[in-house]
């Protein structure tokens, strides 16, 4: 063979496999919705990803001293695993009934199988909030706010007329 045929093949090689092999760096590029990560597991497992969503539930802490977090991101929800729970100290909000949790980015690497905790999850590598969370005003409607009123008078008028029968009954 000529070659300048055999260094083609050989820079065509090298540079498919450059791109290939760049592929899981660009994973920590940009933020990947969780919808993506959980729908392909096996494109990024044990690859460091970067995933932005709502944190929500509460700390829970781990017999070997890490701890987790749950982050949703459009119904769909993961666990954070922490060594240092340090990381986690930002957070403020966590999402629950008339809660907002703090949005936050995390970097970490994505396990399929995790074969520390034999489950999917991320491990932390860094967190950063990108927006505060705050806790929501639950007002009632104006409908739910009347028909209340009106129930609340009907049942004063059959208590006020049930001890007028009450007092009537008596007498006779």
């Amino acid at each position: 063979m000529n070659k300048n045929i055999i260094r083609l093949i050989v820079f065509i090689v090298i540079g498919i496999a450059m791109v290939f092999f760049k592929l899981p760096s660009s994973f920590a590029q940009n933020p990947l919705s969780l919808k993506e990560i959980l729908e392909h597991p096996q494109l990024f497992d044990s690859k460091t990803v970067i995933v932005e969503g709502e944190v929500i539930g509460e700390i829970l802490k781990e017999k070997g001293g890490g701890v987790w977090i749950n982050i949703l991101d459009g119904g769909y929800n993961l666990g954070v695993y922490a060594r240092d729970k340090s990381l986690l100290k930002n957070i403020k909000y966590f999402g629950a009934y008339r809660v907002q949790g703090d949005i936050i980015r995390v970097r970490g690497v994505f396990y399929k199988d995790c074969p520390v905790h034999a489950e999917r999850d991320i491990h932390l590598l860094s967190v950063e909030i990108i927006k505060r969370g705050r806790r929501l005003k639950d007002a009632p409607s104006r409908f739910k706010k009347e028909t209340s009123f009106v129930l609340a008078i009907m049942c004063l008028t059959l208590v006020i007329i049930y001890f007028i029968r009450l007092r009537y009954a008596r007498r006779y």
